[in-house]
């Protein structure tokens, strides 16, 4: 299929776009429950779907001890194909312990400082990855997956601020821990 400016998607495109992806916390419907999304922009097979933006749902709950509480105040990381993983020698690592060995599945890895656990290196952000095994159905353009994202720069600057704030807040324990690649399944 050639690429078509002209098909539109029949899924709901987002009014505003943002610079990075973004997590909301919003109902999907109005008057429904608040549920975790991810907003960024959208690919679909042999179609452009230019610079729209859509809201793809994480699979957590926005209740669920993963997001403390607060989902919005996690930055993200990356949101793409494990395949795509920042540390290739970490790539099969990933796949196992998260997507039952599929590369080409889609992970959300995010990161806060507002929260600090204590792992074999001593304290630093809460970090963890999801499997993004929900995308958009769409009538006119087939599936569609989150356009991939990997800036490692955030977990850099969260890694600082948390060192900074390490003197002065305390930390604690998690069951979670960190491998060695630095993220909590």
């Amino acid at each position: 299929m050639d690429k078509d400016n002209r098909v539109m998607p029949d899924h709901k495109v987002c009014k505003r776009n943002v610079a990075v992806p973004t997590i909301l916390v919003e109902p999907f419907k109005p008057g429904g429950e608040n549920q975790v999304f991810v907003q960024w922009f959208g690919e679909a097979n042999g179609i452009d779907l230019g610079e729209r933006q859509f809201r793809f749902d994480v699979p957590i709950s926005v209740d669920s001890v993963h997001w403390m509480g607060h989902p919005e105040i996690f930055k993200i990381i990356m949101l793409g194909q494990v395949k795509d993983w920042p540390k290739k020698e970490a790539v099969q690592e990933i796949a196992q312990g998260v997507t039952k060995g599929d590369l080409d599945a889609y992970i959300l890895w995010v990161v806060s400082t507002h929260f600090q656990i204590e792992n074999d290196s001593g304290p630093g952000p809460s970090t963890f990855v999801v499997w993004m095994n929900i995308m958009l159905g769409d009538p006119n353009c087939g599936i569609i997956r989150p356009r991939g994202y990997c800036d490692t720069l955030v977990l850099d600057r969260e890694n600082k601020k948390s060192e900074a704030s390490n003197k002065r807040s305390s930390c604690f324990k998690t069951h979670w821990g960190l491998p060695k690649y630095g993220l909590a399944f």
